[in-house]
């Protein structure tokens, strides 16, 4: 989106989240009615001077009248999602929403063709994963036991053991997983 168009939505949005009127906006920033107005309906691009004029009236930082707002959703489809393959490519990790720093969590969906295997290294120190099986069965080790789980089944773990999947099955197996690092 062009920067003033994202500006105009911003004003736009504060205003009205915090029932300022367009003159009450006029007298905290001193920036006229009628540019603020065009400013908001996104038909003018205001100068630098102006958005600081803005943010300044409203107590904001400059660059976030300039930032695009977070989304309430995000929507991941499959096919943009670029998976991690191990085992010949029989065992395939789609980060769906990987790890961000506002976040303690990733969120993965996996596929293990039948006879697929991981052994996966031990996690970060206090990590935790949550597992549910959507299609298929596993076969978990977690250190020196073995859990056999099937569609419906879940698991949470410490994911900070070594632990393995394995597609014991004829068909494939799909995971819903989360890892958790507090």
């Amino acid at each position: 989106m062009e920067f003033h168009k994202i500006v105009a939505k911003n004003i736009y949005l504060y205003r009205k989240k915090n029932k300022i009127s367009l003159e009450k906006l006029s007298k905290l920033t001193g920036v006229s009615t009628s540019s603020l107005n065009e400013i908001e309906k996104g038909n003018t691009i205001p100068s630098i001077n102006t958005v600081w004029k803005i943010s300044n009236g409203l107590k904001l930082s400059f660059s976030s009248l300039m930032s695009e707002a977070e989304s309430n959703y995000v929507q991941v489809n499959k096919e943009d999602v670029v998976p991690v393959t191990e085992d010949a490519g029989k065992y395939r990790v789609y980060p769906y929403f990987p790890f961000e720093k506002s976040k303690s969590f990733e969120f993965f969906y996996v596929e293990l063709d039948s006879g697929a295997m991981l052994e996966s290294e031990p996690h970060l120190t206090g990590s935790e994963e949550s597992i549910i099986i959507v299609e298929g069965q596993l076969e978990m080790h977690l250190e020196h036991e073995v859990l056999t789980l099937g569609k419906g089944d879940a698991l949470r773990f410490k994911s900070d053991i070594a632990h393995s999947y394995i597609n014991q099955g004829d068909e494939m197996t799909i995971i819903s997983m989360v890892i958790d690092y507090k």
